[in-house]
């Protein structure tokens, strides 16, 4: 049975929420500076704070002393490891686990009290040790919900099924994908993480938050960390609406030049096998074997020996207007491939000068 947390939100009070922030200190403390975060404020973590980012055991630290004077709330993900801790069954794993995972918060832990990550290390030893060394941090994270209800939406780590709250699956809950394609509507807003929204478009590459006003799911993966363009987003509720920021710790320069955009085809690493149709220089036509989709794509993004792209990839054209700001990611003989606005793609015109690390 899930453990589920009612909270109330006052009237005269922001609440922000963010999600799958994975260990990553600098982009989290940077987007509560941009949103400037103050006690007045109510921060909710939609889970996993910790893993794969290289500051797990710093991020939980900073949201520990964080949370003696702020009101902060954390949804348990998928992700908050020291859960496996409590059954002896999980042992084999995380021991595979955190030897093959060094960005993760018990191996970090473990190496900042001096035990050395063995193959063969005995994990119930290391239990007892990081008991008696991060008891606070054990005990902060170890209460963690899997579900948060307010009157005015419920939040989950991945997702619901359509059925009581009392009655949702843990496991399910915090590993569900594809979440925001489910046939269902909920009465309230169901706002999650997890899966990062840029996995939702099949023409683009948008780490936005997508607002599914219809279906009330409110999905906010912004692929911090796990995508090499991805953002930290924040959903803001405030006076009973909903508006959304990020950001992403990139330098923005100045669009010189307007461009009409159009959509394209967005090539997911999750289904990257391809077929090379064509050649020229810096850029090569492929052919994505799952969907039949063609796309000319930079070099730099294809395993022609593995016929397969390396990474998510698209050859959408921004829609652009001058003084907007863009993020140049890569610089070709034609023009720059970059973001704007949370979205990837192509620009063709001029950039000014630098104007602001979002």
């Amino acid at each position: 049975m899930p453990i589920i947390k009612q909270l109330e939100i006052k009237k005269n009070r922001r609440v922000l929420i963010t999600s799958d922030i994975h260990g990553n200190l600098e982009r989290f403390k940077q987007l509560l500076r941009h949103v400037q975060f103050s006690t007045d404020d109510v921060l909710i973590i939609n889970g996993d704070l910790t893993e794969k980012g290289d500051a797990s055991l710093e991020t939980v630290r900073y949201t520990y002393e964080l949370s003696k004077t702020h009101e902060i709330h954390i949804v348990q993900g998928n992700c908050e490891t020291l859960q496996y801790l409590d059954n002896p069954e999980h042992f084999e794993m995380l021991r595979n686990y955190i030897n093959n995972r060094p960005q993760s918060l018990i191996h970090e832990m473990l190496v900042a009290i001096g035990v050395a990550i063995t193959p063969h290390m005995d994990m119930l030893a290391a239990r007892t040790l990081l008991q008696s060394h991060y008891p606070e941090y054990i005990d902060f994270l170890g209460a963690l919900p899997n579900i948060i209800e307010t009157d005015a939406f419920t939040l989950v780590h991945a997702g619901l099924e359509q059925k009581s709250l009392t009655d949702q699956d843990v496991d399910l809950i915090q590993t569900m994908p594809y979440f925001g394609l489910v046939d269902t509507e909920f009465d309230k807003p169901v706002i999650v993480g997890h899966y990062p929204v840029c996995l939702y478009h099949n023409q683009t590459i948008d780490h936005k938050p997508i607002l599914d006003v219809i279906k009330n799911i409110y999905s906010i993966d912004g692929g911090n960390v796990i995508k090499d363009d991805g953002q930290l987003n924040v959903l803001i509720y405030e006076q009973g609406h909903f508006t959304v920021d990020y950001v992403d710790g990139f330098d923005y320069y100045s669009i010189l030049n307007h461009q009409d955009g159009n959509k394209g085809t967005h090539i997911s690493w999750m289904d990257r096998e391809i077929e090379i149709l064509d050649k020229k220089p810096e850029f090569i036509r492929v052919k994505q074997r799952s969907t039949g989709n063609e796309a000319w794509i930079h070099e730099s993004f294809v395993d022609e020996e593995k016929n397969e792209v390396i990474d998510d990839v698209t050859d959408t054209v921004l829609q652009v207007s001058k003084h907007d700001l863009f993020h140049p990611l890569l610089k070709t003989s034609t023009g720059y491939y970059g973001k704007h606005n949370g979205e990837v793609g192509w620009y063709f015109g001029n950039l000014g000068g630098f104007c602001e690390t979002h």
